[in-house]
């Protein structure tokens, strides 16, 4: 059986995506060399896989089963623009959250624990709550003033809030027109936790 790129995440819902979208539309002139994310695409990623071995998929989902018990739905707001590393070496364009940050970092760091309890490998980056927007492309020459001045009348900028209610695992493949996700399995986190 073939392996494929796997990550668990949750979906930004209607409100939001609307939002980003428009957001997006703003920005896409004065950013040259950035690679968007499509509306349909936009998520927040709780667990980064990789390439794992689809017949160990069993032993993955009943890993996330039960690292969810207790966890009930996370009331979230999406609100600001920033980049990954930083404005001087633009990589990532990406929408924050605030409200609800921590409730998030705690429900990632469970489903990484028992991911790799299990033995898998699990993206050892610290987590951060966001929704990538866009990357830079590598030979795109951005000047870091430049991204800074677009970005400072996005930094309060509320796009929505979402409850978190259910997490997901995709699979994602990709293509020249940009990764193409699909949702192999969901979770519903109970509002009885």
């Amino acid at each position: 059986m073939p392996a494929a790129r796997l990550f668990m995440a949750i979906d930004v819902g209607p409100e939001v995506t609307r939002e980003l979208a428009s957001c997006r539309r703003s920005l896409s002139a004065a950013l040259d060399g950035v690679r968007w994310v499509g509306a349909e695409a936009l998520h927040l990623t709780l667990c980064f896989l990789g390439d794992t071995p689809m017949e160990r998929l069993e032993p993955l989902e009943s890993a996330i089963a039960a690292a969810l018990p207790g966890q009930g739905p996370v009331a979230c707001e999406v609100r600001g623009l920033g980049v990954f590393p930083g404005p001087r070496r633009p990589a990532v364009l990406w929408a924050g959250v605030s409200v609800g940050a921590e409730a998030l970092a705690a429900l990632a760091n469970r489903l990484r624990g028992a991911i790799q309890r299990e033995g898998f490998a699990v993206d050892e980056k610290p987590f951060a709550a966001h929704v990538t927007l866009g990357r830079f492309r590598r030979d795109a020459r951005v000047r870091a003033r430049v991204v800074e001045d677009l970005l400072k009348p996005w930094r309060e900028t509320c796009f929505g809030g979402l409850t978190v209610d259910r997490i997901t695992l995709y699979a994602s493949a990709l293509t020249p027109a940009g990764p193409v996700h699909e949702a192999l399995r969901s979770w519903p986190l109970p509002p009885d936790a």
